[in-house]
């Protein structure tokens, strides 16, 4: 397991399965654009401008994708779970711009360590409640092949990520326990996982 925080107190250590799907996304080989729906063609989108911020390893670049393709305040409101009331009105800003900017943070240090060879998306998509789940094929350069499958929601006229599963496991739970079990040790402050996230 790899720490997020080199050097720093160990905040949390990220299970393989979710350290892959975060680099899936900075290792995109985006095939050519075909007659497709529109939740697969977002994912095109998203997978080329993630590959240029993956080549460089820039957390500004990768923190602007975040900003505008994934669904952080989702993300960030489930993984708080029952700690959410604990987060104070004027600190909900803070506290989202922190999910990013972790987030960011942790695909900039891995984008150098796991490489994908090939990405393929699945042409068609799937209504899964309110939400649309698009399939990929994924390849890694060691030769092993898995499918991951990314859970998007309507976002005006395009979409947002609001989750992956790899290997039959959401992410975002795996998220939410490293979330909870930190403000936990902290007595429940969630201002304590605030300055975490940001650093």
């Amino acid at each position: 397991m790899i720490s997020p925080f080199a050097r720093r107190p160990l905040f949390f250590t990220l299970p393989i399965s979710l350290v892959l799907a975060l680099c899936v996304l900075i290792s995109y080989s985006v095939p050519d654009a075909q007659a497709k729906g529109p939740a697969v063609k977002y994912m095109e989108r998203v997978a080329r401008e993630l590959v240029k911020a993956g080549r460089l390893s820039s957390r500004s670049a990768f923190y602007k994708s975040i900003l505008r393709y994934a669904d952080t305040r989702h993300i960030g409101t489930y993984s708080l779970g029952i700690y959410l009331p604990n987060l104070k009105n004027g600190r909900r800003k803070a506290y989202y711009d922190g999910v990013r900017r972790f987030v960011a943070r942790y695909f900039a240090t891995q984008s150098r360590k796991y490489h994908v060879s090939k990405v393929v998306i699945g042409s068609t998509e799937r209504k899964s409640g309110r939400s649309v789940l698009v399939d990929s094929k994924i390849h890694l350069a060691s030769g092993t092949k898995y499918k991951v499958v990314w859970k998007l929601r309507k976002s005006g006229s395009g979409y947002q990520i609001q989750d992956a599963r790899v290997l039959g496991f959401w992410l975002t739970p795996f998220l939410r326990s490293a979330f909870v079990n930190y403000v936990k040790k902290h007595g429940g402050n969630v201002e304590k996982l605030i300055v975490a996230l940001k650093r």
